[in-house]
């Protein structure tokens, strides 16, 4: 038989709540005095409730198309390792090993005379991503890596990952680069599941969270137009676009923030008259250990946990742990083999795959979204009636800002 053992107690609203706390504070004011400002004015409050929740709901479950295949867990990341193919032959014996100890995504450092053959000998292509980081002339290792695979005949849509270049600096006034980025692109988009038209926020990972979000937003704005500019269409191009992020220490700040750039790419995409949906857009999610002496070493592994956790609840869906001692030496055996188990402990231990979006109806989570949204976007139009991204970041302002209108 089931009993209701809460019916005895009256329902109370958040000013019932703040009467008793504002009592327990011998009448001082309950937010000014425990309430806590971010740049921006973005306010967090000492508790909240339901009436909090954002009017219109925040969109859920929203990181990847559902899936509906019996056995798969319905939470999807990828667990991606950095290799450098300097060695092909080491480089594929250290692939091999890693994706047999809970790898499934390659970022593979090289170059356009890489042995692709030796590098990735014996690799199922169609069960892990690619991540191409070029160490020279971007053009060059795409179209020697698109080459190779279409040798491989690989079913077109198999192909997943992408390409990790900072292509947006040398585009603000480099000709020949932009250029470069078009070709790339077009290189690329025979390959719908493989991501060519990336940006990556390290112009701007320094900013307090609602200038990270503006920033990323007016760099999706400026790429788009500059790729329109030469003839690419705004739709394929969303449906190609991927971002790079870097994860901080601020937990719930850092899981809203990612939360929010997904819900800000496709308020962009509406803009545009696009279909897309939150889902459909790629979000390459790593941590950033911080420390960059020895002797804290061991709380960069801590950092890293709880960075990789608020990015998968955030909704990232490429995950690279970096390795907790890369910030001041050559990372050492252990040092991989931690940083590549963090996601896959997070997986099978901590179980966060088992429901796709664990902090959904959040009345926390959801505001602190919302208010990040809103304030960015705010902050979106001040920077687009200043000339741009493109117009801030020749200034040197995306480096120097201090979380205010600039």
């Amino acid at each position: 038989m089931t009993q209701i053992l809460f019916s005895a107690f009256p329902k109370q609203d958040k000013s019932d709540w703040l009467a008793l706390a504002q009592n327990d504070l011998k009448g001082q004011d309950v937010e000014k005095t425990l309430s806590k400002t971010y740049p921006h004015n973005l306010t967090i409050q000492p508790f909240y409730t339901e009436e909090d929740l954002p009017v219109i709901p925040i969109p859920h479950h929203a990181f990847h198309s559902l899936i509906d295949d019996e056995g798969i867990s319905p939470r999807v990341w990828y667990n991606a390792v950095l290799i450098d193919a300097t060695n092909e032959k080491s480089g594929n014996e250290e692939i091999l090993m890693v994706l047999n100890q809970g790898a499934d995504a390659l970022i593979l450092e090289m170059d356009e005379e890489t042995d692709l053959d030796v590098l990735l000998n014996k690799v199922l292509l169609a069960y892990i991503e690619l991540w191409i980081k070029p160490k020279n002339r971007p053009l060059d290792v795409m179209r020697h890596f698109f080459g190779w695979i279409k040798k491989q005949h690989v079913d077109k849509s198999d192909l997943r990952g992408g390409l990790l270049w900072d292509s947006f600096e040398g585009s603000l006034s480099d000709q020949p680069i932009l250029l470069e980025n078009v070709d790339i692109y077009l290189e690329g988009k025979p390959f719908p599941n493989f991501k060519c038209t990336t940006m990556m926020d390290r112009h701007f990972n320094n900013l307090d969270h609602v200038s990270q979000i503006s920033y990323s937003l007016a760099g999706v704005i400026e790429k788009i137009d500059m790729l329109n500019q030469q003839g690419c269409s705004t739709g394929d191009l969303l449906k190609d676009f991927c971002l790079q992020m870097t994860v901080g220490n601020s937990y719930f700040l850092e899981m809203a923030k990612i939360k929010a750039v997904r819900l800000g790419i496709f308020r962009l995409a509406q803009t545009y008259g696009s279909d897309l949906k939150p889902e459909d857009f790629k979000l390459f999610v790593q941590t950033n250990p911080g420390s960059e002496t020895e002797a804290q070493a061991e709380d960069n592994l801590v950092r890293n946990t709880t960075q990789a956790m608020s990015a998968i609840l955030g909704g990232a869906n490429t995950l690279h742990v970096k390795p907790h001692d890369g910030n001041f030496r050559e990372p050492s055996v252990f040092s991989k083999r931690m940083a590549r188990n963090t996601s896959t402990i997070l997986r099978e231990e901590s179980h966060l795959d088992k429901v796709i979006d664990p902090m959904a109806g959040s009345y926390f989570l959801d505001r602190l979204t919302e208010d990040m949204l809103e304030l960015a976007w705010d902050h979106l139009v001040h920077l687009e009636n200043e000339g741009g991204w493109k117009f801030l970041v020749k200034a040197n302002h995306g480096q120097n800002s201090k979380g205010g209108k600039s």
